[in-house]
Order: C-alpha cells, then sequence, then structure tokens
C-alpha cells in the first residue's frame, strides 16, 4: 500500500486536492487544477491561462477591498453610523479586506509560478491568516444575528445595544479568540516538493492532521454558528408571531440585510467545503471538468468577500446615501445622515 502523507493546505485545496485511493481506501496522489490543464493543453494556451487567472483574481481583490474599505470608511468617517450593527459590518469588512489580501496573494503566486517563491515561515502564515480571517467572518455575522434578536426582542434601549463598549470588547474578543485558537494550523503546513504534482506547494504535513482540520473548520466555523444565526433569527419570527408585534420598517429593513449577507455566506462556503471533506475522507472526480469547477468554487469564496458592498448599496438606502456622500464631499457636497441601527 502506497500512503500520501502530505495533501493540499487550504488556500491551494480548493483547486488542488484530486485524490486517487487504492482499493483499501488510502490516498496515493493528488492532480491540481493547474497540473491538469498543463496536460491537456498545448503550451501556448497553458501560457494564457497562467496569465489570465492571477489578473482576474487580482482584479477581484482590488475590487473587494476597494468596496469594504468604503464600508470602512463611511461606518468611520459618519458618526450617526457608528451604531452596534454597523460596528459590526465594519469588522466583518476588515475581515474581508485581510482575506482577500492574504488568500488573493496565495492564489495568484499559486497559479502564476511552479514554484512557492515565498518560503516556509510565509506559507506558515499565510495559512494561520487564512483560518483566523475566515473564523472571524463568519462568527462577526453571528453576533450581527444576537443584535438583531436583541434590537426586535428587547428593543434599541437595551443596554447590550446601546452602549458601544459592549460590542467593541466583544469585536476585540473575537479576533483574540481566534488568533490563539489558530496558532496550531501553523505547526502543521510546510513547503514542500510533491512529486506527485511536481509543484512545489504550501501543504499540510499529514492526512491525519488535514481531516482533523477541515471536520473542524467545517464544523466550527461553518456549520455551528450558522446553526446559532438561523436559530436567532426563528426566535426573532417565534416572537413577533407570539406577541403579535410588528417591527419597525428600519428595524425589519436591517434585519433583512443582514440576512441576506448570511445567506450569500452559506451559499458561496458550501462547495469548498464539501470538497474538502470529500477529498479527505472520501473520492473525487478527475479530469478537467472537475478542476475547472474547484476554480469556479475558489471564485465563489472571493466573491463572498467582495459582495457585501454591492448588498449594502442595492438593498440598503442608508448605505447606498452614505457611500454616495463621502463619495462627494472632496467637491463640498453634503446629504443629510440617516441612522441604521
Amino acid at each position: 500500500m502506497i500512503r500520501a502523507n502530505k495533501m493540499p493546505a487550504f488556500g491551494n485545496a480548493a483547486y488542488n486536492l484530486v485524490a486517487n485511493r487504492t482499493t483499501d481506501g488510502a490516498p496515493v496522489g493528488n492532480h491540481s487544477a493547474v497540473t491538469q490543464l498543463r496536460s491537456n493543453f498545448d503550451k501556448a494556451v497553458y501560457d494564457v491561462f497562467k496569465t489570465v487567472v492571477p489578473v482576474t483574481f487580482t482584479l477581484f481583490v482590488l475590487l473587494g477591498i476597494l468596496g469594504n474599505g468604503l464600508v470602512i470608511y463611511v461606518i468611520a468617517y459618519r458618526r450617526k453610523l457608528r451604531t452596534v450593527t454597523n460596528l459590526l459590518l465594519a469588522n466583518l469588512a476588515v475581515a474581508d479586506v485581510a482575506f482577500l489580501f492574504v488568500c488573493g496573494s496565495f492564489t495568484v503566486v499559486h497559479y502564476a509560478f511552479d514554484i512557492f517563491p515565498l518560503g516556509d515561515v510565509p506559507c506558515q502564515i499565510i495559512q494561520y491568516l487564512l483560518f483566523t480571517t475566515c473564523y472571524v467572518s463568519v462568527y462577526t455575522l453571528a453576533a450581527v444575528s444576537a443584535v438583531r434578536f436583541i434590537v426586535v426582542v428587547h428593543g434599541s434601549d437595551h443596554p447590550l445595544v446601546r452602549s458601544k463598549v459592549y460590542v467593541k470588547l466583544l469585536i476585540i474578543g473575537i479576533w483574540l479568540l481566534f488568533l490563539v485558537a489558530n496558532v496550531p494550523v501553523t505547526a502543521i503546513h510546510h513547503l514542500e516538493f510533491d512529486p506527485r504534482t511536481n509543484r512545489t506547494e504550501c501543504i499540510i504535513d499529514g492526512i491525519d492532521e488535514g481531516r482533523k482540520l477541515f471536520l473542524l473548520t467545517f464544523l466550527l466555523a461553518y456549520a455551528f454558528p450558522l446553526i446559532v444565526i438561523i436559530a436567532f433569527y426563528l426566535a426573532v419570527v417565534r416572537h413577533l408571531r407570539k406577541t403579535g408585534n410588528c417591527v419597525t420598517q428600519h428595524v425589519g429593513h436591517v434585519t433583512k440585510v443582514t440576512a441576506i449577507v448570511v445567506l450569500v455566506f452559506a451559499i458561496c462556503w458550501i462547495p469548498l467545503h464539501v470538497h474538502l471533506l470529500v477529498g479527505y475522507y472520501g473520492d473525487l472526480p478527475h479530469g478537467i471538468a472537475y478542476g475547472s469547477l474547484l476554480l469556479v468554487w475558489h471564485v465563489l469564496v472571493f466573491v463572498n468577500s467582495m459582495i457585501n458592498p454591492i448588498i449594502y448599496n442595492i438593498f440598503s438606502k442608508d448605505f447606498r446615501r452614505e457611500f454616495v456622500v463621502t463619495l462627494s464631499c472632496c467637491i463640498g457636497r453634503t446629504e443629510p445622515i440617516a441612522q441604521n441601527v
């Protein structure tokens, strides 16, 4: 039996984990989407691919950073927008900017070079930051859903909602918790040449380590927080039906916007999580078609981190107004400031 002890890391697993297996189920190899493309297309087409994909992902990163940076600036610049919910949304934007910068850089390097040129320590730091920002994003969404529950059930005068001190401490606590909790991620990631893909990869040192890591990531960074978020929203619906109360148009609108953000997160991340779990615990398809799907699923992860500003602009009149005001402030135009609890 031949057993593969080195498996792809999170950053490149989205398009790198396609495992062959022996009759007893042991992984014996993997073929990255890059390697598959190299073997299925002539050199000219492959060279174009190596250029187009990094440029495309770079564009995603720049647009995402620009949009989320605008969200952060608007909330920081417009004092009356510094509400509890908006401070959490600003924290989500910070996590998205960090994720786009780190994961985007990693992706561009992965496609543009056959050898990871940044060294072993950057490989470990990149994976550490990837996991950290993923956790911060989803638990910030969980915190937003908790705030919406408090506002609807207990009113906007509740101390936890009125005081910005609590939410600032919560944001700091979320970052500290996951900065510490993800330190072990660095210990299992290494830069190593993989003869199965003929590439120098940032990989996980051991199949068992990879299985534990991605199972925990799915449970703790996707399934559990989504269950908590759904529970909060169901509790809101149950409260409204039980009491017969109608929330104000503003509160209901903000709740709707945050629900859309959560739904987009759930849809964009589920293909990658399923791919990783099946890759480590089951059998994945082979061929260029599946390699192309992996690329699409990886794009969805980027889309999730860059689409929130678009959602705010489409569905939130308050944010749309403030975006316009902020962008036009340099020429002296001003508009009334609307609150967004």
